[in-house]
């Protein structure tokens, strides 16, 4: 699994267990709402949708429109917030990447983001586990780099 299905499947896990509890009319009131136009196009074409249909940036916008009420929920609001910020950010990155590579620092960014994010939210230790060996993948790839550029200097 990849960053973006990753983030997507388990931040919609996360509202899932999360939103109903919050209004009679969850889906109206707290997803529906707070999906642009686009997004409520694109929903709008299944059948029965359900949070598994939102794509990341959607599910984002839900979680930002509905912080108020998660944040309540979780201890360290503030930070959270801030990783919640940061993803948005990095959604975009990934999305709009060029063909270059991703350098392993921001790589690795952007995994921790999603993880202590995820953990704030009472993400699944399951989600966490996944990203828990991408992080470990990166780190060798990184030292791995380390290790090789004086050599690829000596090369030269």
């Amino acid at each position: 699994m990849d960053f973006v299905e990753i983030a997507t499947c388990e931040i919609a896990n996360i509202l899932g267990r999360l939103l109903p509890s919050q209004s009679n009319d969850w889906w109206r009131n707290l997803v529906w709402n707070n999906l642009n136009d686009r997004q409520k196009n694109l929903v709008s074409m299944k059948t029965n949708p359900t949070l598994q249909d939102l794509d990341l940036a959607s599910l984002l916008a839900v979680v930002d429109a509905n912080w108020g009420r998660l944040g309540e929920m979780h201890r360290d609001n503030r930070e959270a917030r801030n990783y919640l910020m940061e993803l948005k950010t990095i959604r975009n990155q990934l999305c709009h990447r060029t063909s270059r590579p991703t350098p392993v620092e921001l790589a690795l960014r952007q995994w921790q983001t999603l993880k202590l994010f995820l953990k704030s939210l009472g993400g699944s230790e399951a989600a966490i586990r996944l990203i828990d060996s991408q992080l470990c993948r990166l780190v060798k790839s990184y030292q791995s780099e380390l290790s090789l550029g004086p050599q690829r200097m000596l090369a030269s």
